[in-house]
């Protein structure tokens, strides 16, 4: 009887014990998170330049008053240019985001927001933006290849990778011209125009000069003697050329059907103007070679698409009319500083040319107009052979030295 008594006192107190030292639970009011409202976007597409910055105005109310932040897809339909979630900003405040594109296209622009707890609304609707190369100003193209030549033309590139510094070509230098570049791709990360194959540099040249449909276009390449810049006087449809990287020829071969294989078209540069300057200006040893040709490689080629493109437009009656096309080797060992120096140079010793009325030369008075191309060519039975066009070229070089100016 004493044990019983005993365990249930000793239970009793064990019971008792556990009650005082147990844990009282506080209860709390949790309050639910709404997200944001859905962002709102203009609904009317709109259009853009390519390099310029377009500035978009987003704002959000958010149900509980939370602060809120922004992810921005500048390309949701293509292959998306994500923004990153931006810093949080009051509900109902304007927040302001600005944007450039490197190439021209359609981009559908979409928004999402986020409270500062994490919770996100959907997708907003799209914004369609168009960008390309046209407004009230002509553009001036250019493009390099090897280097210095692609690098020393870089700033004109809208292309991040290529031009991380930002496009330098919105009316530059107050000339009333917006001028871009293109360069070759193995340089800059694969990000550049060019690649080592006739059929993509033909695909991509035409596709660029439709939408840039410049004023004047300037190529560059290496090769050059020594400290010299060489302004090319002429390029030729050639139907032999050297190999590309997939051991192939242009296709088509020559790259322009409507005139004969070998056919010669001039450079409508501003050449003697171009040299004279570059003479006076640098310490480069300018000239224009007048019997040599940009090559059989790609040089050659994409020099021949240039001026071939220019003879299509060179009408002034032409809504696009390209007034001024050639080709400049560049020494491989000139220094960036001077290449860029000389670049310069050529450019506005071209826009004086372009600004300037086309001027039309009777061939039976012994003058020449080099933007009338057909008037120094005689293309009628033209075989393209070496005699012919050293004879012409001196001839060219002897009446042409009698212009006072192009």
């Amino acid at each position: 009887m004493k044990k019983t008594i005993s365990v249930f006192v000793l239970i009793t107190l064990f019971i008792l014990t556990s009650f005082a030292n147990a844990t009282v639970l506080e209860t709390k009011n949790y309050k639910c998170n709404f997200p944001p409202e859905n962002p709102a976007l203009p609904v009317v597409p709109t259009i853009s330049k390519v390099g310029y910055t377009y500035n978009l105005d987003v704002n959000v109310n958010d149900p509980d008053g939370d602060k809120v932040q922004y992810l921005i897809d500048w390309d949701s339909t293509g292959f998306h240019d994500y923004s990153g979630w931006t810093e949080l900003f009051a509900s109902g405040q304007v927040a302001s985001f600005s944007h450039s594109w490197d190439a021209p296209g359609e981009y559908v622009v979409k928004v999402q927001a986020k409270d500062e707890h994490g919770a996100t609304s959907t997708w907003s609707n799209g914004l369609t933006i168009t960008v390309n190369y046209q407004n009230q100003r002509r553009n001036i193209m250019l493009t390099g290849f090897w280097q210095p030549t692609s690098q020393m033309i870089a700033q004109f590139s809208t292309n991040p990778t290529v031009n991380p510094d930002g496009w330098q070509g919105e009316n530059w230098e107050n000339l009333g011209y917006d001028i871009y570049s293109f360069v070759a791709k193995e340089y800059y990360n694969n990000q550049g125009t060019w690649e080592w194959k006739y059929q993509q540099i033909w695909t991509e040249f035409w596709d660029i000069a439709q939408q840039l449909h410049p004023i004047a276009i300037i190529g560059f390449d290496q090769g050059a003697k020594e400290n010299t810049w060489s302004i090319e006087n002429k390029a030729v449809n050639w139907k032999k050329w050297y190999l590309d990287d997939n051991g192939s020829q242009p296709v088509p071969n020559p790259p322009d059907d409507t005139v004969c294989p070998g056919f010669v078209r001039f450079s409508t540069l501003p050449v003697w103007k171009i040299e004279k300057a570059v003479n006076n200006q640098t310490f480069l040893n300018a000239e224009v070679n007048l019997f040599g040709t940009p090559g059989f490689y790609f040089c050659g080629y994409l020099a021949y698409l240039e001026e071939w493109y220019q003879a299509q437009h060179k009408n002034p009656d032409d809504e696009y009319q390209c007034k001024a096309a050639g080709w400049i080797n560049v020494n491989k060992n000139i220094s960036l500083e001077d290449c860029i120096e000389a670049t310069n140079i050529t450019i506005k010793s071209t826009v004086e040319k372009v600004k300037k009325e086309t001027k039309v030369y009777d061939i039976s008075s012994t003058k020449f107009n080099t933007l009338e191309d057909e008037n120094l060519q005689r293309n009628d039975n033209f075989t393209g052979e070496k005699t012919f066009e050293h004879l012409r070229d001196f001839y060219y070089l002897k009446k042409i030295r009698t212009m006072k100016e192009q």
